[in-house]
């Protein structure tokens, strides 16, 4: 359908209404109190070319709608409109500012009320015109569940990072079997008690590997923790595999639980340095490994010289080896000081005091320490 092109007379009376509807609105602003800048003729020969654009936009909007109306009694399909023609028909003052200003002309700037009003205006005769978009919704993403059993990659310290196999000892029990299960699991068995992170066995013994992997921190586990990897095919987690022995806990007032965390964060006889008596239970080599797996300093010499730090291990058959620490007010002590001690975690030198005469000791300030 071809549109007759509009007069001039019609041109001119659009024109002059639009010149209208202009000075009233500066009237409005300026009773408003906004300071209105003075349009430039230039600014207003661009207005009514723009008015003159719009204008023939419309002219084709019309013919377009009819085309499509057309076609559409025909296809029953309207075809959309382009992304770049929306944004023109619904900004074309931003593309008027921009046009100015690549002409180094000065334009007056538009108030913002000016601005949501034809925004709006524009918006809803797009509405008017497009289907409403339907908003999609996504469903979120479930939270992965977490398996009750993963794979354990054992570290003794809990500063350490690197990733090491677990070495494992047994004392009190002794199973082919068992060994078999390191070996097929991925596991070292341990040749030293100083190498070792995981010490199996039935219930809790006073055993020198016993005290030496409690002393250092390695887990004192049962069996089951090497039945339960078997089945898994890899190392579980150990904390639920602990070696609970309620009797010998309640003897020795000790929690084997708690006494391996302390030992973890701190070693007991850390900053001490211990001389043993040649006739102490256990020997003197023994006794060697379990105070330098708990980080003490075995001293190899009887101590004449007073040191906060130093302690002697002693028994009823050595008192006269101990006449120059005594006389030097260095503290002597039970063996107990020493197995006791490590299972319960604790440094208590008054409780385990040996010849405790004064014509032997001078006072001294040690504290039971945790």
């Amino acid at each position: 359908m071809i549109i007759p092109p509009r007069s001039s007379a019609r041109k001119s009376k659009r024109k002059a209404q639009i010149e209208e509807e202009d000075e009233k609105e500066e009237e409005r602003e300026t009773t408003e109190n906004k300071p209105v800048p003075p349009r430039s003729s230039a600014w207003k020969s661009k207005r009514k070319a723009q008015i003159e654009e719009e204008e023939d936009e419309k002219e084709e909007d019309e013919k377009v709608e009819e085309e499509e109306q057309s076609e559409t009694t025909e296809n029953n399909q309207v075809p959309p409109r382009s992304s770049a023609r929306k944004s023109k028909r619904k900004f074309p003052q931003f593309a008027e500012e921009q046009s100015e200003t690549l002409e180094n002309k000065q334009v007056p700037p538009r108030s913002s009320a000016r601005k949501s009003k034809r925004k709006a205006q524009i918006e809803e005769q797009e509405e008017s015109e497009t289907p409403e978009k339907k908003q999609i919704t996504t469903p979120k993403k479930s939270r992965s569940t977490v398996p009750d059993e993963m794979p354990y990659t054992p570290s003794l310290r809990r500063n350490r990072t690197s990733v090491c196999p677990p070495k494992i000892m047994f004392t009190g029990v002794v199973d082919e079997a068992w060994e078999k299960i390191v070996k097929d699991v991925g596991g070292v068995s341990a040749t030293s008690i100083e190498d070792c992170t995981h010490l199996i066995t039935d219930k809790m013994r006073r055993t020198v590997k016993f005290l030496c992997g409690l002393a250092k921190g390695a887990y004192i586990l049962s069996p089951n923790w090497l039945e339960e990897s078997k089945r898994m095919k890899n190392f579980v987690n150990p904390d639920r595999f602990i070696v609970k022995d309620d009797t010998s806990e309640k003897r020795y007032g000790f929690n084997l639980k708690e006494s391996m965390k302390k030992a973890l964060n701190k070693r007991l006889f850390d900053e001490l340095k211990i001389y043993v008596t040649p006739n102490v239970k256990p020997d003197k080599m023994q006794m060697k490994d379990i105070i330098k797996c708990a980080g003490g300093q075995f001293a190899s010499r009887m101590p004449a010289k007073y040191d906060e730090k130093v302690v002697v291990v002693a028994c009823e058959e050595d008192e006269t080896k101990c006449s120059s620490a005594l006389k030097a007010g260095i503290p002597v002590v039970k063996a107990e000081f020493i197995l006791t001690g490590v299972l319960r975690q604790e440094v208590d030198i008054e409780q385990y005091r040996l010849f405790t005469s004064t014509s032997h000791n001078k006072p001294t300030t040690s504290k039971k320490r945790k």
